[in-house]
């Protein structure tokens, strides 16, 4: 959001902000929004557990909306939309994914509108992500300029199964801008929604100082930051590791990040004791500690193989300290890696193809890094 400062009341709805601090976007965003309003309530849906800190002077938490998101109500029952799933011919697990998804879905659109009843109409409600609560505060404060963020879980469907976005219609029509992360989100929402008044407006990362270094010896050192899941691929990091180091080169691999597929990666591990990798899963490690450890190095490449992408904090770290990238051609990744500099391999891509990118990857003159630092630079200003 641009413009100079106003006198009206700003209201950002986030998941669960302050509370969760995993999203550095509102971190990064916050300061320049005090600076634009008059004031700003921070009102997250979910509060998790400790007290926030490090806001910026001014800002203010509201933790009603959050007393008001809870189970679904008989109503919310009554208001599943079965028969979009019947035309797919989806199976039970299927639909019943997509009635609990619906219910918490609808729960948060009740709660929204029922806070919104009780309070008076800001000039902007800006959300953090767009979902059901975009599309309440539309109807709750039919005066207020309704504006999100998306990015990735919220854009596209296929992410989901049954591939459905509850409310993603109501949001899309009901704001009156959605601030995409990437074109590729920005172009697939003008597509599944004509009309929609959708634009590309980045999200970016502090300037993280300086070039890592490369290491300095025969060993690879990888880097990847991410949670552990289906969509992000981690096991397909693992195996294509292992196969570079059964061509008899030393890897070293550290991943930042956790969630339910740690267990498999670790199996994968297991199962070959005797290569040459050294692979340090530590789960997740707040934002600053993940970016004095970029600064630091030395590491040779950033990989990011996923199924799905907005726009990857990882990659856009990575850049800004001129690691190279391997990363897959999803979602908004090619606008921030540069196919001269770095390494776009396909979802279908093979561990062997995987490999001969890494080798590319880390291949490349040190030069390079600071070339795309200076892109990144370029692309800040």
């Amino acid at each position: 959001m641009s413009g100079g400062t106003e006198a009206g009341q700003l209201v950002l709805v986030t998941e669960s902000y302050p509370y969760n601090r995993v999203n550095e976007f509102v971190d990064e965003e916050l300061p320049y929004l005090t600076e634009r309003f008059g004031s700003v309530v921070v009102a997250p849906l979910h509060r998790l557990t400790g007290s926030p800190t490090g806001l910026p002077a001014g800002v203010q938490v509201d933790l009603s909306l959050s007393r008001l998101v809870h189970r679904p109500s008989p109503s919310s029952w009554r208001s599943v939309k079965m028969s979009e799933l019947h035309r797919r011919g989806e199976r039970k697990a299927s639909q019943l994914r997509w009635i609990l998804r619906y219910l918490r879905a609808a729960s948060i659109h009740r709660a929204v509108t029922a806070w919104c009843e009780n309070r008076p109409e800001p000039w902007v409600a800006y959300t953090y992500w767009l979902g059901p609560a975009t599309a309440a505060l539309a109807n709750g404060w039919p005066g207020t300029i309704v504006v999100s963020r998306a990015h990735g879980y919220d854009i596209y469907a296929d992410r989901h199964r049954p591939a459905l976005i509850p409310f993603q219609r109501e949001a899309a029509s009901a704001a009156r801008m959605i601030m995409s992360a990437s074109d590729a989100g920005r172009d697939y929402l003008r597509g599944e929604w004509p009309g929609t008044k959708v634009e590309t407006r980045r999200l970016g990362i502090v300037d993280l100082g300086g070039l890592c270094p490369a290491s300095g010896d025969s060993v690879l050192r990888a880097i990847s930051a991410s949670s552990v899941d289906d969509n992000k691929r981690v096991p397909a990091i693992a195996r294509s590791l292992m196969d570079l180091a059964s061509a008899g080169r030393r890897v070293e691999w550290l991943h930042l990040g956790d969630g339910p597929g740690v267990g498999e990666v670790r199996r994968i591990l297991d199962s070959a004791p005797h290569l040459p990798l050294t692979a340090d899963l530590p789960g997740w490690r707040p934002r600053e500690e993940v970016r004095r450890i970029l600064r630091r190095g030395p590491f040779d490449v950033m990989l990011l193989l996923s199924s799905s992408e907005g726009v990857p904090v990882s990659l856009m770290e990575a850049r800004c300290v001129g690691i190279p990238c391997v990363a897959t051609d999803v979602g908004g990744v090619a606008e921030v890696v540069h196919r001269e500099l770095d390494v776009l391999v396909p979802t279908t891509a093979s561990s062997t193809q995987v490999v001969e990118a890494i080798r590319a990857a880390a291949a490349k003159p040190f030069a390079f890094r600071e070339q795309r630092r200076q892109r990144w630079r370029s692309a800040t200003r």
